[in-house]
């Protein structure tokens, strides 16, 4: 299949505004908006905290007039807003949150471009955005596979739904699950944040610091701290894909490799008969672990099996 489509409803969708918007995100958000340029811009990155531990993630959209629109597909809208303004002080930054007026689609796969322009839709350069009515278009992370989001107000995007999905009936592909939608992106390497790399986790241990992590743009917030690990390497456990043998398991889970506590199952997802997880997983018990399994119980038969880093296949 060449092309999927899925409609949601993003968790988070805030417009941010102000005199100092673009100064005061740049200073909090892991990738270079590039405050002094008035060109469209999306980009997507991380809101860490000064310990470098991830937040939060989302894009960010800018628009010429200074006005940002931040969207995040699994974030809480309210805890990501409460993340964003923390350190506001005497800066001119408002927020407001448009969450629950926003509705989105996400197109991807090698077709991805002739659908979306077939019904009249400007196709965006990979680091920016365009616009149909009031949905904006940019480049997904549903899958490494060339891809966009469209999002905009629901009466908007409801409108633009039949006629994509037609397009991609027509290129043998068909609307995805939420399930089908979490699988795709486990196959790509994209983790769910904050269920699976979160407020305990850094970006490097989901494999981010390529995607979402901007090593020469100055000081942000846990900005220190990328630099250190950039420069020392190294991390202490990483994400990992797994195959967990019973289903039902809770997540997430503490997991062990006999009476030693390895890491975290941190989700799972089940279709036709089979498990898939995502698991934290501490690098010094990963040989161990690869060759006898895990389980969700100290000294209990293996229940799990490891399957690769979390990293695209």
């Amino acid at each position: 299949m060449s092309i999927h489509l899925h409609k949601y409803q993003a968790r988070a969708v805030l417009l941010v505004t102000g005199m100092d918007a673009g100064d005061y995100l740049q200073s909090q958000f892991s990738a270079d908006l590039d405050p002094s340029s008035t060109e469209p811009l999306a980009t997507y990155g991380l809101w860490l905290s000064r310990k470098g531990k991830v937040e939060g993630d989302g894009f960010v959209l800018r628009n010429p007039d200074n006005e940002y629109l931040v969207i995040s597909y699994h974030c809480r809208a309210e805890t990501l807003a409460e993340k964003i303004v923390a350190n506001v002080i005497a800066d001119d930054v408002e927020i407001e949150d448009l969450t629950s007026q926003y509705a989105g689609i996400s197109v991807w796969g090698k077709e991805a471009t002739e659908a979306t322009e077939a019904i009249d839709l400007k196709t965006p350069s990979a680091s920016g955005w365009t616009s149909h009515g009031g949905v904006k278009i940019f480049a997904g992370r549903r899958s490494r596979d060339n891809g966009f989001e469209l999002i905009g107000p629901i009466e908007e995007i409801d409108s633009l739904l039949h006629s994509l999905l037609a397009e991609v009936d027509e290129r043998g592909g068909r609307e995805l699950n939420e399930t089908e939608v979490h699988l795709a992106r486990i196959e790509a390497g994209i983790p769910a944040i904050p269920d699976e790399l979160g407020p305990n986790d850094l970006p490097q241990e989901g494999f981010l610091e390529k995607d979402a992590v901007s090593f020469d743009k100055g000081c942000y917030l846990g900005q220190e701290v990328m630099a250190r690990l950039r420069s020392l390497g190294g991390v202490k456990r990483r994400l990992w894909v797994v195959k967990p043998h019973e289903t039902g398991l809770s997540t997430p889970s503490e997991i062990f490799l006999e009476d030693k506590s390895v890491g975290v199952l941190k989700t799972r997802y089940s279709k036709d008969n089979k498990e898939i997880g995502v698991a934290m997983v501490k690098t010094n018990y990963v040989q161990n672990a690869c060759l006898n399994g895990i389980s969700t119980v100290p000294n209990e038969t293996p229940s799990i099996s490891m399957l690769h880093e979390f990293i695209s296949q």
